[in-house]
C-alpha cells in the first residue's frame, strides 16, 4: 500500500512538472507606455504552422501608427509605419504570405478612416509598407472578407451603394477566419467629434460578453459597460463629459472618440 501511494505522489509530481506554464519571451513596450501618449496592444498570426507576433503601436501626438512584425523565435523581421490625418480606428486582417500576390513577403489588409476627410479606406500592404492594392470611400460599416472554396479565393470589398468581388491568387492559411480575417473588429466612433451622445461600435464571438472601459486622456476610468454579442454597438451618452479626447477599449481594442 505504502509503494502504491509513493508511485501515485511521484507520478501526481512529475505531471505537475511537466504542465507548468514557462515564459518563452517578454516584449519590452517602453518605447509606447506612455497611456497620454500612446495605446499599443500584441497580436498574433500563424504562417506555415507557427506562431508569430506583431506589435501595433498608436501615438496620438504624432498621429503614427507604427506596426512591428516578429518571427516565431521573436527576433524583429520588418516594421513599418502609417501616418498623417489621424487614422481613426484603424484594423489589420489576413496577415498572410502569397494570398494577394506571389513573392514571399507577409501580406496584410489594413482598414481605416480618415478623420478631417470622413473618408473609409482598405488597403492591401506588404510587410516593407508597400501599397498592392487601395480601395477608397468603402463602406464604414463592412471589412473586408475572403470567400474560398478549394483552391478558389475571392475578396469581397462593399461600398455604400455597390459590392466588388475580386479573385486572388493564393489561399488563405487554415487558421484565419474567411469572413472577417480576425477574430472580430471594430469599426471608428461616429459621430465624431460629438456634444451630445457617440456611438462605440465593438464586436464579438457569438455568445461572447465582455467589459468597455472609457478613459480620459489621462488613463482616468471614466466608465464601464458590460457588453456582449447580441448588440454591436454602445450608444453613449456624453452630455456630462468635460470637453477632450476619450479612449474607449475591451478585449484588447481601443478607439478614441472626441467630445466638444
Amino acid at each position: 500500500m505504502k509503494k502504491t501511494i509513493l508511485f501515485l505522489s511521484l507520478s501526481f509530481l512529475l505531471l505537475s512538472v511537466k504542465t507548468q506554464i514557462s515564459l518563452d519571451h517578454t516584449f519590452n513596450l517602453d518605447f509606447v507606455n506612455n497611456f497620454e501618449r500612446s495605446r499599443t496592444h500584441v497580436e498574433y498570426f500563424i504562417l506555415n504552422n507557427e506562431i508569430s507576433f506583431y506589435i501595433l503601436s498608436q501615438d496620438f501626438d504624432t498621429q503614427i501608427t507604427l506596426l512591428k512584425i516578429y518571427n516565431p523565435d521573436f527576433s524583429l523581421r520588418n516594421s513599418c509605419s502609417f501616418d498623417g490625418n489621424i487614422f481613426a480606428g484603424i484594423q489589420f486582417y489576413f496577415f498572410s504570405q502569397k494570398l494577394f500576390n506571389d513573392d514571399g513577403l507577409i501580406e496584410f489588409v489594413v482598414q481605416y478612416m480618415i478623420e478631417s476627410e470622413l473618408v473609409s479606406y482598405i488597403v492591401i500592404y506588404n510587410e516593407n509598407g508597400e501599397i498592392i492594392r487601395k480601395f477608397s470611400d468603402v463602406s464604414l460599416y463592412s471589412w473586408p472578407k475572403v470567400a474560398q472554396y478549394h483552391n478558389q479565393a475571392k475578396l469581397v470589398i462593399q461600398y455604400a451603394d455597390k459590392a466588388e468581388i475580386y479573385s486572388l491568387p493564393g489561399t488563405i492559411p487554415n487558421n484565419i477566419s474567411e469572413n472577417t480575417g480576425k477574430s472580430f473588429s471594430t469599426l471608428p466612433p461616429y459621430p465624431n467629434p460629438s456634444y451630445s451622445y457617440v456611438n462605440l461600435p465593438y464586436r464579438l464571438d457569438a455568445g461572447q460578453t465582455s467589459i468597455m472601459s472609457i478613459y480620459n486622456i489621462n488613463g482616468q476610468l471614466i466608465e464601464i459597460k458590460n457588453i456582449d454579442a447580441y448588440f454591436n454597438v454602445i450608444k453613449l451618452n456624453v452630455e456630462n463629459y468635460n470637453a477632450g479626447v476619450y479612449i474607449y477599449e475591451y478585449n484588447g481594442i481601443s478607439n478614441k472618440f472626441i467630445v466638444e
